[in-house]
């Protein structure tokens, strides 16, 4: 849990946002995704277009160090959409 970048504000500034495809990102589906190594899940993704939302479990202000794996994929991710 971060109580200073959190998910829930994060939601709310994109949702405030002037967009056409806003209304479309809103309707896109949470796609969740797991770690490679214990396939538990490791969060979730909400794409549309150039706009990706990634929410991660058991991490904090300091992904990388809560939870690696997570972080990774989502650097991972980020690369392949935009290459």
């Amino acid at each position: 849990m971060d109580l200073i970048c959190d998910t829930l504000g994060v939601e709310l500034w994109l949702n405030r946002l002037k967009w056409a495809g806003l209304e479309k990102f809103q309707e896109a589906e949470k796609v969740a995704f797991q770690n490679n190594a214990d396939y538990q899940t490791a969060g979730f993704a909400k794409t549309y277009k150039n706009l990706s939302l990634f929410y991660l479990m058991r991490a904090g202000h300091m992904v990388a160090y809560d939870a690696p794996l997570a972080a990774n994929h989502v650097v991972q991710e980020v690369l392949r959409i935009y290459n």
